[in-house]
């Protein structure tokens, strides 16, 4: 019920649309019924002679025909409105909300499968409107309207009537239920076969880098196989319900027609209630077979639907605390020319809460100042970024961006503060001008891309373009090279023109040759602006002005780079003398 709920607040955004459309299938279900009568009178008509009345009929059984088929249309054409606007509200709101949703969701969730819920989800919407709204309904309608007829002019068969259609119901029930239990079951297989498709469309370099297409192949082909026989099974139930429903409803037709033809012979009705009782059993049970074909597709659309309509309910635990920030917290963050003091007070957190990676850590950076963090992997130095942007609460402490927490702050406004150069570019199937300008939401000038371009080293290779910043780069930048895709990130921070900078290892993809200019272009980028390097590459944080070493979770180095590399037994020392050695690098 409480998918049935929230289908239908979506449709009754649309109610005039709704309530206009059910009101004119009520009206086309009365007409459709009223042919049989007419055909009545027109049997007796023409066995009485009565040529004139004959005539009126066959006038007004043709008008009739006429309005249902334009009604029909109508109807249909009305309630496109109200299925259309639903359906995009509808998506719309699961978009945001997957946006909203926190970084622990996304991490968790295979690409693949949330795109089969969101594809299934989508096109069971539509299916579920309309078989409920208007073919479910438009039979449940014409049993009523049979109902009330036969009870005035043939009660005889209302018992045959009543009996099918409550047998069929109480068969449908079982046999549907089965079914969708089986659908349950090919969702999980379908999920699996989705998700390695895409991981295969995201990962083909990596296929063909190890030659592995045929074991790709290979194991797709077991997935695969699985859900053939699980689509097996699946229509085996379907021929089941054919089976029985067909079975009963036919039963029942042929009970009609017996019944009609002995009441017929012994003068109880005359010709013209023999052509009524064929006429509505000839339209009523074909219609009670699609009825279960449509209960059928309800209930195999309710777990599609279920599936996609829950993404609303999955709970977002990095809330925000206030809709906007307060005046008085504005004019902080005004403060200092513009310039942000980050704190992190007593900090407690961990991916997991019996291991924690901080425990009371306590980090002050300076407004303006540059920071870099050093230390073996896993120590944390990515967590504290994304603690910073909300990605995640910790578990205890606070943050303050010049003396405001962070949780005053809305997330959007507060990842505004913030221009990010990831490790890895994350590019979308665009153009190279919406992804330098996807730092600024999309509002840009040529003059901000020219500029943004120019201090990341891209205009030589973009002027080499023939279509310039209209050439596009392909799913996940896939035509450019890994040098050119870092430049492109630091494009795309520079036009965001935030107050603070985060380096992730920004040159580790860049070639030995352009380092020192995109060094030079991230210095530029991050003048007068609060700045964290996270960089296992040593030679890129030389000028920063503090050099932070973690380990187990805590500092334990602070100082700059020529204070560092003269501490004995330090942790930098030894990683500097390790990288220029050549050890590693």
């Amino acid at each position: 019920m409480k998918i049935l709920r929230k289908f239908y607040s979506y449709v009754w955004k649309f109610k005039y649309f709704f309530i206009s459309a059910t009101i004119l299938n009520i009206f086309m279900a009365i007409l459709n019924n009223i042919l049989p009568l007419l055909f009545r009178d027109v049997v007796n008509f023409a066995l009485e002679g009565e040529t004139e009345f004959l005539f009126r009929s066959v006038l007004l059984i043709s008008s009739i025909v006429l309005v249902t088929y334009l009604g029909d249309t109508f109807t249909m054409y009305i309630s496109d409105f109200a299925l259309f606007g639903a359906a995009a509200k509808l998506k719309k709101d699961v978009l945001k909300h997957l946006h909203d949703l926190d970084f622990s969701y996304h991490a968790n969730k295979s690409s693949g499968r949330l795109i089969s819920v969101f594809k299934r989800g989508e096109g069971a919407f539509f299916s579920f409107y309309d078989e409920i709204n208007i073919w479910m309904s438009r039979v449940v309608f014409d049993f009523i309207i049979i109902i009330a007829i036969y009870s005035t002019i043939y009660p005889k068969l209302i018992v045959i009537t009543v009996i099918a259609f409550f047998i069929n119901a109480i068969v449908m029930y079982f046999t549907v239920k089965n079914n969708v239990n089986k659908r349950k079951s090919l969702n999980i297989i379908e999920d699996e076969v989705n998700s390695q498709i895409v991981d295969n469309m995201i990962a083909f370099d990596s296929v063909k880098y190890f030659a592995n297409e045929k074991y790709e192949q290979r194991r797709f082909s077991k997935v695969v196989d699985k859900w053939y026989q699980g689509c097996i099974r699946y229509a085996k139930t379907f021929r089941v319900i054919d089976l029985s429903n067909g079975g009963i409803s036919n039963v029942a037709f042929l009970v009609t027609i017996v019944i009609s033809i002995i009441d017929l012979v012994n003068g109880v009705i005359d010709a013209g209630d023999f052509v009524l009782a064929v006429a509505f059993a000839n339209t009523f049970y074909p219609k009670i077979k699609y009825l279960v074909f449509q209960f059928r597709e309800v209930a195999k659309n309710y777990e599609d639907l279920k599936s996609y309509i829950n993404i609303l309910d999955e709970e977002i635990t990095v809330v925000d605390h206030v809709k906007r920030i307060s005046p008085e917290n504005q004019k902080l963050l005004d403060d200092k020319d513009g310039k942000l003091e980050i704190i992190f007070k007593d900090l407690t957190f961990g991916y997991d809460e019996k291991r924690p990676i901080f425990n009371n850590l306590n980090l002050t950076i300076r407004e303006g100042e540059s920071v870099a963090l050093v230390g073996h992997s896993g120590v944390g130095k990515t967590t504290i970024v994304k603690l910073l942007m909300r990605f995640f609460d910790p578990t205890s402490g606070d943050i303050f961006i010049n003396g405001v927490n962070i949780k005053d702050i809305p997330k959007q406004s507060l990842r505004k503060l913030i221009a990010m150069v990831p490790q890895e570019a994350s590019l979308f199937n665009n153009t190279i001008g919406y992804n330098i300008g996807y730092g600024n939401a999309g509002r840009y000038s040529t003059d901000q891309l020219d500029r943004a371009s120019r201090k990341a080293y891209l205009t030589s290779f973009i002027s080499q373009l023939p279509r310039k910043y209209d050439t596009e780069i392909g799913e996940r930048g896939v035509k450019l090279s890994g040098g050119q895709k870092q430049r492109l990130a630091i494009a795309r921070a520079f036009i965001k023109e935030a107050p603070i900078i985060i380096l992730d290892e920004a040159t580790s993809n860049l070639d030995s040759i352009s380092e020192r200019e995109i060094q030079q272009a991230f210095w530029e980028l991050s003048a007068d602006k609060t700045t964290i390097v996270i960089a296992h590459r040593l030679s890129t944080i030389e000028r920063v002005d503090r050099i932070l070493v973690f380990d187990k979770g805590q500092i334990v180095e602070d100082g700059n780079h020529k204070d560092l590399i003269h501490r004995e037994n330090g942790i930098y020392k030894y990683l500097w003398e390790l990288q220029s050695s050549g050890a590693i690098t």
